[in-house]
């Protein structure tokens, strides 16, 4: 109860701004994928499903060379910054239902559809988890100016240099 009563009173009045500058990594997206590794066949399904002709999961299903294959190419929801950069830009500028022409991408071609997009909200969970965030990023901080060390029943010391939250923490005020 002090530690959330320590985390609120240290950051609880800059988590509007914490939320506000990491938001866009809170952002989450459901959205399709298809990928090949060859580009007429791309180039086609994009215009199959483009003009109706198939389905995007249909064509995931059958052609698709991920493990998306097995859910349709349905992604999600995750996290906007989970998937490879290049794919998250083109998701967080694309509108839901628009069917991204095939872009190359290392060894494949990839066909995108944004799905949905669920902006990241400041409600409780979030407002917990990012003190949580917060304070661990402290912790780390302090362990790094000050390891801690324990002693344990050999008289042996042992120095910590990451934070164990599994252990038993006295936190003075």
């Amino acid at each position: 109860m002090r530690v959330e009563k320590f985390k609120i009173a240290r950051w609880g009045n800059k988590l509007e701004q914490y939320f506000l500058q990491y938001k866009p990594q809170l952002d989450k997206v459901v959205y399709s994928l298809l990928r090949t590794d060859n580009s007429e066949i791309a180039q086609e399904l994009f215009f199959r499903i483009q003009d109706g002709d198939a389905t995007f999961a249909d064509c995931a299903k059958e052609y698709s060379q991920g493990i998306e294959a097995l859910t349709g190419g349905l992604i999600g929801p995750v996290p906007l910054s989970q998937p490879q950069s290049a794919i998250a830009q083109k998701l967080g500028t694309s509108k839901p239902g628009q069917v991204l022409p095939p872009m190359k991408l290392e060894n494949w071609y990839v066909i995108l559809r944004l799905e949905k997009f669920i902006p990241s909200l400041l409600d409780d969970a979030t407002r917990k988890a990012l003190l949580n965030h917060l304070f661990e990023q402290w912790l780390s901080e302090q362990i790094q100016l000050e390891p801690i060390s324990i002693v344990n029943g050999n008289d042996n010391c042992q120095s910590l240099s990451q934070p164990r939250l599994s252990l038993p923490l006295a936190v003075s005020y």
